[in-house]
């Protein structure tokens, strides 16, 4: 009974117990990566049908892209047939998948290289570390900015045309000159905390603050001059702008200006509301009475290019801009306002 205690001691039961464990996760851990990537390899046909040709005619911006993976591309499109071995090397593929790249015979296996490859610019382009050069959506971002050129050269101007001369300093005296204020904003808020009857602290030292409960009172609030209701649909906002502003017709036909078949407004509401509120166009479809998810794919994919678009800001700029209210916090120069005032 004592020999059988001993074997059966709890302490060494639980770790052995561990080990097996471990072992038996990591066994099938192996097996199911093995699986997955034999059925990628199953797979590669149908996927390379839809992106190998797109990949093989896209231009991406070596200048602002990551290296390795660009080099990579280069390397596809120029042997695309004849991708080799040597690839492997570029650090595109991690260790893990490393090792499933080549079959148990040793074989390398260039239809999961090139899947590696593929879902390494797919990720790439999303994360923003590939840019694309002709492309509206996914450039550098220096490319959509001010040229340094055009910048060095129209400094001055621009900033008295959008009212931050006081910005003409150097780099260092602004950062100075915020961190002075906001360390002054900091010495008088710790300085009230004793009279704020919104904070209090608990017998460790830690502060609570309690928000106040905010008023009811709609005097003074837009709500005296839109009405009582509570919510306002954005499309009655977009129709009620069209009624000062004909913007709607910005929205010309991508390569026929003088299409006869334009969209009607209720796709156009329908479009800007899920660009704006990144809605995915086919979802904005199928939730918009009256409006079919093709026609509104279509009504973006061809009518709202850049152009148009800068094209209907303009007219509805130009009518703020037309309206007194929107000087109303012009008056104090040093004063900074955001784009929601």
């Amino acid at each position: 009974m004592e020999l059988i205690k001993e074997i059966l001691n709890r302490d060494n039961f639980n770790s052995s117990k561990k080990i097996l464990d471990e072992l038996e996760n990591t066994g099938i851990k192996n097996l199911k990566d093995r699986l997955f990537y034999e059925e990628l390899n199953k797979i590669y046909k149908r996927l390379a049908n839809r992106v190998a040709r797109i990949l093989q005619i896209l231009e991406f911006n070596h200048h602002s892209s990551n290296y390795e993976i660009y080099k990579a591309i280069r390397y596809y499109q120029q042997k695309a047939r004849k991708v080799g071995e040597d690839m492997v090397s570029i650090g595109l593929i991690n260790k893990d998948d490393g090792k499933y790249i080549y079959s148990e015979d040793g074989q390398f296996s260039l239809n999961l290289y090139k899947i590696f490859l593929f879902k390494a610019v797919f990720d790439g382009i999303k994360s923003g570390t590939l840019n694309l050069l002709f492309s509206e959506r996914y450039k550098s971002v220096d490319d959509y900015m001010i040229s340094l050129k055009y910048w060095t050269g129209n400094k001055v101007e621009l900033l008295e045309r959008y009212r931050l001369t006081v910005l003409n300093k150097n780099p260092p005296e602004i950062l100075d000159d915020w961190k002075k204020l906001l360390d002054n904003h900091y010495k008088i808020t710790n300085k009230n905390i004793p009279n704020n009857e919104h904070i209090k602290f608990n017998s460790n030292g830690t502060a609570r603050v309690r928000t106040p409960k905010s008023s009811d009172s709609e005097e003074g609030s837009t709500a005296e001059f839109i009405g009582k209701d509570k919510l306002l649909p954005l499309s009655r906002i977009l129709s009620d702008i069209t009624y000062y502003v004909d913007y709607i017709s910005s929205f010309s036909h991508y390569n026929r200006k003088n299409a006869k078949s334009t969209p009607s407004e209720k796709a156009i509401y329908a479009a800007i509301i899920a660009l704006g509120c990144n809605i995915e166009i086919r979802k904005m479809g199928r939730i918009s009475e009256g409006i079919e998810a093709d026609i509104l794919g279509h009504t973006v994919r061809w009518f709202f290019s850049k152009n148009n678009i800068d094209e209907a800001n303009r007219k509805v700029i130009a009518l703020i801009n037309s309206i007194l209210l929107s000087e109303i916090y012009l008056g104090n120069k040093d004063q900074v306002n955001t784009s929601s005032d």
